[in-house]
């Protein structure tokens, strides 16, 4: 597999999209790329983050991103972000790491193991999980 790295502007994502980890870019990004809708993008700003990328249906040749995920890479919307495929790893395990005192019931591992599951994260991410 040929390594190739893009640099595009970023767009404002879909309101359905907020906080899912999702990018979305035009087909003829993706041909670019040789990536198909489901697969893991790195996207690199001040920082880098990994998210799943969706097809747009916009021929606009920008990348969606979700504020949380512009505020974790250091990046506004019109600014440029490189974005390039990965190769992705299995996580055995997560340590979560609450930015506010949060407390359960119950015990809460099925539900964050449920909110995380397939969801693609790298080292020091920030994850938005709704607890209410």
């Amino acid at each position: 597999m040929k390594e190739t790295a893009l640099e595009i502007e970023i767009a404002e994502s879909k309101q359905e999209d907020i906080d899912k980890g999702i990018a979305r870019l035009s087909t003829s990004i993706m041909s670019l790329l040789s990536i198909n809708s489901g697969d893991i993008i790195e996207v690199i700003g001040k920082s880098k983050i990994a998210v799943k990328v969706m097809r747009s249906k916009s021929k606009k040749e920008t990348i969606t991103l979700d504020g949380t995920t512009r505020s974790t890479i250091g990046r506004s919307i019109g600014e440029k972000v490189k974005i390039s495929q990965i190769k992705i790893n299995i996580a055995r395990s997560i340590t979560l790491s609450p930015l506010k005192e949060v407390q359960f019931s119950d015990d809460p591992t099925e539900y964050f193991h449920t909110k995380l599951l397939d969801k693609p994260l790298v080292l020091n991410q920030l994850a938005i999980i709704d607890v209410f």
